[in-house]
């Protein structure tokens, strides 16, 4: 009865469930009045029956949500398995012991419980016990930022290296890693990973895994701003949540629910209560934006005050809601990226560079993507990103004006007018193609906001670098001399070319690049002692 009723609330047929789970306590209840108190056997037997029926209903309470509860018969559990001596279930109470402490928000003490039954487990050759437990301390070490931003590989190493070989512990690995790239801004991969893991759980039909599944991915779609789409799917989910036995997921969806459409309202009675702290819900939710509109649904007597290093995440969390110095480092050197646009107060869904000024370190924030430059920006980098940020097109002459204070001619400020954009492409990198070029000049993509923080010393004032090829960018240049190529067609242009002729033509007659004929062409053109027709492969010159 025991492992029927395990069976049923795994897959979330808690009615079934329940049933067998009063089989299994009719049978400790016959078992009490029917042995002899003063038999050893029969007091083993006793509390091998004891055990069953505190580790079902502890494990009933538990997928409930009822945490509480699961600890006190968790911790009755392990007491009649200690009774009778059997390691199998003291290694199984000592887990769930640990998870509901877990949940609660002890977190330290977890880990020691969960180091307790993997020993157990190994010094009585449970491999597959031990492999799971370590599994659970993994999840537990990874929700809590304990592993940092190591914990993406690490998850993804331990199904190969535990050899999962059942599907639930598999997508529950899977499902942490998707969320793990979310807090480190690597929305994308996450979305990829939840569609792939999508199949096998619908196939095993684990509805407490799909609930979770929905959640992630309308986390996503939020944060890609995707609101229609995630409000969608959040409704469409949010009905079939047992009020009885889905407290956390309700309070979850509800939280999220209200950051997508600020103007849900609240319905009377919509949430039910439970016991726990306030690290408990920060485990439960995870979801940094959906904090602040859960925290008000508990009442005072509910929280128990938290204890900050039980939950690194929670605490960095908590402190990311203040937008100081100390926090923005902390969140930056700890590598939950996905933060920053929280602290910033950027719209769901936009694109956004974020530079500080004091170390040189940017960001760039895209749909729920948030990724670290990797170059340092440069005083002239920066001058330029200010530009383009200002207007919507920025010229040649006007660029050339700005960084050097001069007016633009081609053959003197093209090459390093193009070294600039390139370094500039490079800082951008992998968003290189907000930056668009055209013939006439450069512009940012109109929805990029920037971003400048300002904690420390500022850049230098030196914000204009003088790279020109002559060293008086001040006075006025003047029109290059006409070189060897362009007097020597002007002499005999009659015999060199045809009436109309091409740039390749050039090339061909004076033995250079197509780039070189082009630029000796225009200068020509823009001395208007050349005229040009067609545009494209059908642009000709004639002499005028």
């Amino acid at each position: 009865a025991f492992y029927l009723a395990l069976g049923c609330i795994r897959v979330s047929q808690y009615e079934r469930g329940r049933f067998w789970l009063a089989k299994s306590l009719r049978g400790v209840r016959w078992l009490e009045h029917n042995s002899n108190a003063g038999s050893q056997t029969n007091t083993e037997i006793n509390s091998q029956a004891y055990f069953f029926g505190f580790q079902g209903i502890a494990f009933y309470y538990f997928f409930c949500g009822n945490f509480a509860r699961s600890k006190r018969y968790a911790q009755k559990a392990l007491l009649a398995a200690k009774n009778y001596k059997e390691p199998y279930g003291i290694v199984l109470s000592l887990e769930l012991l640990a998870q509901s402490n877990y949940r609660l928000g002890y977190c330290n003490l977890a880990l020691e419980q969960f180091k307790n039954a993997r020993d157990e487990a190994a010094k009585a050759e449970f491999h597959q016990l031990v492999s799971a437990i370590r599994i659970s301390e993994l999840i537990l070490s990874s929700q809590t930022g304990r592993l940092g931003a190591k914990a993406i590989e690490t998850l993804k190493e331990a199904v190969g290296k535990f050899q999962v070989d059942d599907i639930y512990s598999k997508n529950e690995l899977l499902l942490e890693v998707a969320q793990q790239m979310i807090l480190c801004g690597r929305n994308s991969d996450a979305r990829q990973i939840l569609n792939s893991v999508s199949s096998s759980i619908y196939r095993v039909g684990h509805m407490r895994q799909a609930a979770t599944l929905n959640l992630r991915l309308s986390y996503s779609m939020y944060l890609r701003g995707e609101q229609e789409s995630a409000r969608a799917l959040l409704r469409s989910h949010f009905p079939r949540l047992s009020t009885n036995t889905d407290k956390a997921l309700i309070r979850s969806y509800l939280g999220l629910l209200r950051a997508v459409d600020p103007q849900e309202q609240k319905e009377e009675n919509s949430e039910p209560r439970h016991e726990v702290t306030a690290k408990g819900i920060r485990i439960l939710l995870r979801e940094s934006e959906t904090l602040d509109s859960i925290r008000p649904a508990f009442k005072e007597r509910d929280i128990i005050p938290p204890q900050r290093f039980e939950d690194p995440l929670g605490d960095l969390i908590d402190d990311s809601d203040h937008y100081t110095e100390s926090a923005f480092r902390r969140v930056c050197d700890s590598g939950y990226l996905s933060l920053i646009p929280k602290m910033l107060k950027l719209t769901p869904g936009s694109k956004a560079i974020v530079i500080e000024k004091s170390t040189g370190r940017a960001y760039l924030v895209s749909e729920g993507d948030v990724t670290s430059t990797r170059l340092t920006i440069k005083p002239q980098t920066f001058s330029l990103i200010q530009l383009l940020n200002q207007q919507d097109f920025v010229g040649k002459n006007q660029l050339t004006q700005h960084l050097w204070n001069s007016r633009y001619v081609q053959e003197r400020h093209e090459k390093s007018l193009q070294s600039a954009m390139t370094r500039l492409k490079d800082f951008l990198w992998p968003k290189s193609h907000w930056l668009e070029t055209t013939k006439a000049g450069y512009r940012l993509i109109l929805d990029v906001e920037l971003k400048i923080l300002s904690f420390g010393q500022d850049f230098p004032d030196e914000n204009r670098t003088q790279v020109l090829i002559d060293k008086t960018p001040n006075r006025e240049i003047l029109p290059l001399a006409l070189n060897a190529r362009h007097l020597q067609f002007l002499k005999q242009s009659g015999r060199l070319f045809s009436e109309y002729f091409s740039s390749q033509d050039w090339a061909e007659v004076f033995d250079v690049s197509i780039m070189t004929a082009t630029r000796d062409l225009n200068f020509l053109v823009s001395q208007k002692r050349v005229m040009v027709t067609g545009k494209g492969r059908a642009t000709r010159y004639r002499l005028n």
